[in-house]
This record gives structure tokens, C-alpha cells and sequence, in this order.
């Protein structure tokens, strides 16, 4: 565990120096508590010969147990701090993890289960960095320091510790590893509750208009009796802990006590040191009980540790800085075939062939699954090609780093997510040139979003809400058009981009498109007649495959599909 712990670099060198401190004043803390039981003694031992007290011994004791407060508070807001800038680290990590993570291998996740992660497992790794690992190691170093303590003062006593220890620590290990397993389906049982929690909350109108509450109520119920039963499991194990070890702790304390009088009884011991002894053994049953509670909570914490490292092993995309300049004027697919990964017999693109240049229009047509949106995906490098080529201005796609392809790429996708923030600072998301609200208004009104926005008391500063709630969904789609607008990017990929909007609506975003076309690439999918006519090319897919190419007319004359999608729209 703590081998793939530095593995990650969640820990390192910089971090165990930054522990040293911490490690070192809980340390001194035992030796501090060690020493107020010897001065017991000596007070005792001290009264015995002289009829009575010493005021320097009172002192030092009074001290001592100063100095084991203060070392206490210091040493634990240093854990916790330490703690917390460890998990602040840990979840960028998990953040850059999640962010960079290949297509096919974040659509194996779900959503609410990486945000589990994110924020229920990385608490997880607090709890073992700022108090699991630091109580083991100062539990080992409380046992070695009081145990040679105990030893100095009587060895014959301190046979009763030396049974003690194994025991705790052999019950805690077979516990532990039950502990482990129910941590672990825990995890992944409240992942699965976070999942059916947001999916409950965010479509509860969708749930309600199919009148399905009652299934939705059976299946978090399912979730919530699996929950019941890893926690009674649980509660199982932890009730079994406590009188076993209150039982053998009993046993050591009755035979330090019985041996200790006889000892005394033949002078062999003094009474201060057996007192002294006595409160030593109670002092070292809090690193022997913490010792074994560490590693069931070691264990417990194992289930969480495991999904993050699970995680950190998942490939990412390659993210390459080189600062090559990229001017695409023309697209080319090279027979391109696609399948998802692990998915071979199941081909979703076959043999694609064409080029687009500058200046060009291409709508994709077809019925739905045939891989229009997937030939998007190959062109941001979402997934990669496993057969084929396509170029770039005569350069493979391949050599060109993500960072600079997608600089030079606007996407609108179908679902045209946006953020929980103002109207102006959604159309300027992504933009890395300064944008003035001139040229924000001029795009708002070039999508004939101008009237709508009127309405808003704010403007362009207006919070369209959680989940977009303040606006509709034509007025969503038309924002993600003038925030493409704006980019000035020299491809656009455009997903449906007038499926919500009105005719008006539509013939205006269409002249924007015509106005900047001349210096662009524009694919668009599309199923509106009026959207696709005017492409410079239709491309007509079907199953993967490429069955008809030309301009709405010709394609209208030669293929009988497309023929009958365009006669459907038009009795529509």
C-alpha cells in the first residue's frame, strides 16, 4: 500500500520530511507521559523514607504534564494540516486524472461514481495521512519507548505485555482483512447511491411524467439494503473487537497486579515501582489498542485507496506542449475504419473516404447510429484510429498534438451543456483572446438571440441558473452557436445545431454560417431539409458505410433513402 502510495506521488520525500517534525514531537510526547509515572514513583518512594512531600517533584510532574498537552495540541494541528495539504493535492491529481482521461475509458465510468471518488475517497486518504499513518508509527514508537521502560523496572512482570501484543495484533488481522472487503463494496455501493441520487434529482420531471417514483424508489432501495448489510456486516466485526480485547486486557492487567504483589511481598519490588509499572501498563494499552484500531482503519480505508489507484492506473490522452502552428485549410479521411476498443467485431465506421477544404460545407446525413457523431469524435481526437488515416493539411492527425488540434476546432454537440454562470461568461468559455461585449452582443444578435436577451434585466451578465433552468432550449442551442461564433475557429463541427430553434431562428443562423463559411471547414449533422440543402456536399451514412455523396438535388435523384427522408419532412 505505502509502495503504490509513492508510486502515485501522493507521497515522497518532501512529504515524509515535512512528517519528521510532527513524528518527532509525538514521540517526545511518549517519552514525556512515560516519565510522569516514574516521578510517581519517586514522589511515593520519596514519602516513604522522609514522612514527606517533595515540592520539586510536584513541580516536574506539573511540568511534564504541561509540556505532554502543548506537545499533543502541536503535534496534531501539524497531522491535520499536513493532512489536508496532502488530500488538496491528491484530488488536483484525481481532477487532471478525470479531466485527461481517454474517451472510451471515462464512457466505462460513471459520472457520479468519479465524483465519489473525487470527494468521498480522497476524505478517505485524509483520515490515513493525517491520522492512520502518523498513529502507527507513533503507536510503534509508544510501544518500543514505555516497553523498555517497563523492562527496566521489572522484567519478570513485563513477560504478561510480551504474550499481550501478538494477541491484539493477530485478532485485528484476521479482522482486518473481512474489514477490507466490506470497505471496498461500500465504496462501490455508495458510488452506485451517488449515481441513482443525481440521476433522481436532475430528471425528477422525466420521472414524474412516466409515473415511475415506485421504480425509481425500489432501485435506491436496493442500493440502500446493500448499504444495511455491509454496515450491520461491519458492526458485526467491530462489536467483536471490544470484548475480546477488554477480556484479554483484563487478564494482563490481573496478572501484572497478582504478580506484582507477590514480587513485593518478597521484597523483589517496592510499591512505588509497582504503581509506577502499573500506570505504565495502562499507558501502553493506548498504543497497543491504537496500533491494532490503526490497521483496521488501514484496512477499512483499503476499498477507497483502491478505486483512486485504480484510477491513477487508466491511460490519459497525450498531451503534448509542442507549440507547432497549425492553419488547417483541408480534411482528408483515408479509407477509416472505426471500432471501439475492445469492441472489434462491432464496426462502426468502415472504409470512410473523403476531403474537405476551406471554404467547404459538408452535412452528414443519415438515420440515427449510422456514425456521424463518431466521425466528430475521430476528428477531435476523442478516440483514436485503429485503421486508416486522416490528414491534416497532408499531415496525419496522429502527429498533431490534442492541445493545438482542439485550439483550432469549434464543437457544438447535441446536448449543449452549459455553465452555471452569466450569458457573457458562457459565450466566452474556452476563448483565449480577449472578447469585447460589442462583438458578444453582435454574435448574440447574428443567432437572433438579440430580442430574448432584451428580456433579461442583467443582459449578457445575467446567471442563466442552475442547469440553464432560465432559458429555453432554443435559447441554449442558439448561445452554443454564438459562442461558436466568437471562437474564430477554422473547423467547426456542428451537431444538430438548429434542432430546437424556430424557422426564424434557423434562416438566421444559417446567414451567419453563409457570412463566415468563406475562411472555414464546417461539417454539420443535420436532418432538417432546410439546414442541409445548400451544403456544398451531402454525405448519406448508413450503418458506418458511406452510400451517397453529391448536393441535395443529385442526391434527391439517385438515393432512395435520402429521397424518402427529404419526402417525409416535406408531408411533415
Amino acid at each position: 500500500m505505502i509502495k503504490r502510495l509513492i508510486k502515485y506521488n501522493i507521497i515522497n520525500k518532501q512529504t515524509i520530511k515535512i512528517f519528521i517534525l510532527p513524528i518527532f514531537l509525538v514521540s517526545y510526547q511518549y517519552s514525556t507521559t512515560t516519565l510522569i509515572p516514574l516521578y510517581f514513583k519517586k514522589i511515593i518512594d520519596y514519602v516513604q523514607i522522609n514522612k514527606r512531600l517533595s515540592l520539586n517533584l510536584i513541580i516536574w510532574i506539573l511540568f511534564l504534564i504541561i509540556l505532554d498537552l502543548t506537545l499533543q495540541i502541536i503535534s496534531s494541528y501539524l497531522l491535520r494540516k499536513i493532512g489536508v495539504k496532502i488530500v488538496y493535492n491528491l484530488r488536483v491529481k484525481v481532477s487532471e486524472k478525470i479531466l485527461n482521461l481517454k474517451k472510451h475509458i471515462l464512457d466505462q465510468y460513471n459520472h457520479a461514481d468519479l465524483a465519489n471518488i473525487l470527494s468521498n475517497d480522497t476524505a478517505a486518504i485524509f483520515l490515513l495521512i493525517s491520522n492512520s499513518i502518523p498513529e502507527l508509527i507513533t503507536s510503534i514508537l509508544g510501544i518500543i519507548v514505555i516497553g523498555i521502560v517497563l523492562i527496566n523496572l521489572s522484567l519478570q512482570l513485563s513477560i504478561c505485555l510480551i504474550i499481550t501484543v501478538p494477541l491484539v495484533l493477530l485478532i485485528y488481522s484476521l479482522l482486518g482483512k473481512k474489514l477490507a472487503t466490506i470497505s471496498l463494496n461500500t465504496q462501490n455501493e455508495l458510488g452506485n447511491l451517488n449515481s441513482q441520487s443525481v440521476f433522481i434529482t436532475s430528471n425528477n420531471t422525466f420521472i414524474k411524467a412516466n409515473s415511475t417514483q415506485y421504480n425509481e424508489l425500489n432501485k435506491t432501495k436496493m442500493i440502500l439494503k446493500k448499504l444495511k448489510k455491509l454496515g450491520i456486516k461491519q458492526a458485526k466485526i467491530n462489536a467483536l473487537i471490544t470484548p475480546i480485547l477488554s477480556i484479554i486486557l483484563f487478564l494482563t492487567v490481573l496478572c501484572v497486579v497478582t504478580y506484582g504483589i507477590y514480587l513485593v511481598s518478597i521484597k523483589t519490588l517496592s510499591i512505588g515501582s509497582l504503581i509506577a509499572y502499573l500506570s505504565l501498563v495502562f499507558q501502553i494499552m493506548s498504543p497497543i489498542l491504537t496500533l491494532g484500531a490503526t490497521y483496521s482503519d488501514i484496512k477499512s480505508i483499503q476499498g477507497a485507496m483502491e478505486r483512486i489507484f485504480l484510477l491513477f492506473d487508466k491511460n490519459i490522452e497525450n498531451n503534448k506542449n509542442d507549440e507547432i502552428i497549425l492553419n488547417p485549410t483541408s480534411i482528408t479521411f483515408e479509407n477509416v475504419s472505426f471500432w471501439y476498443p475492445n469492441e472489434k467485431n462491432k464496426i462502426i465506421l468502415e472504409n470512410i473516404n473523403f476531403s474537405i477544404k476551406t471554404g467547404e460545407t459538408i452535412a452528414l446525413v443519415g438515420p440515427s447510429g449510422a456514425g456521424k457523431t463518431t466521425l466528430f469524435y475521430l476528428i477531435e481526437k476523442f478516440y483514436s484510429v485503429p485503421k486508416g488515416n486522416i490528414l491534416i493539411d497532408q499531415k496525419n492527425i496522429n502527429d498533431v498534438p490534442i492541445n493545438i488540434l482542439r485550439k483550432n476546432i469549434g464543437y457544438v454537440s447535441q446536448t449543449f451543456p452549459l455553465l452555471s454562470d452569466t450569458i457573457k461568461n458562457n459565450l466566452i468559455y474556452g476563448n483565449k483572446e480577449s472578447i469585447s461585449n460589442t462583438e458578444i452582443l453582435e454574435a448574440i444578435k447574428e443567432v437572433n438571440l438579440y430580442n430574448d436577451l432584451k428580456k433579461f434585466n442583467h443582459g449578457i451578465d445575467t446567471h442563466i441558473g442552475i442547469n440553464s433552468e432560465n432559458l429555453s432550449e432554443g435559447q441554449k442551442q442558439r448561445l452554443e452557436i454564438a459562442k461558436i461564433l466568437l471562437q474564430k475557429s477554422p473547423i467547426l463541427l456542428l451537431d444538430e445545431i438548429t434542432s430546437s430553434v424556430d424557422a426564424l431562428s434557423e434562416e438566421k443562423i444559417v446567414q451567419a454560417l453563409n457570412k463566415i463559411k468563406h475562411n472555414k471547414i464546417i461539417f454539420m449533422i443535420a436532418h432538417r431539409l432546410s439546414t442541409v440543402k445548400n451544403a456544398d456536399r451531402i454525405i448519406f451514412l448508413e450503418e458506418g458505410k458511406i452510400t451517397g455523396v453529391g448536393k441535395h438535388k443529385e442526391l434527391y435523384n439517385t438515393h432512395k433513402l435520402y429521397a424518402s427522408f427529404v419526402d417525409t419532412q416535406l408531408k411533415n
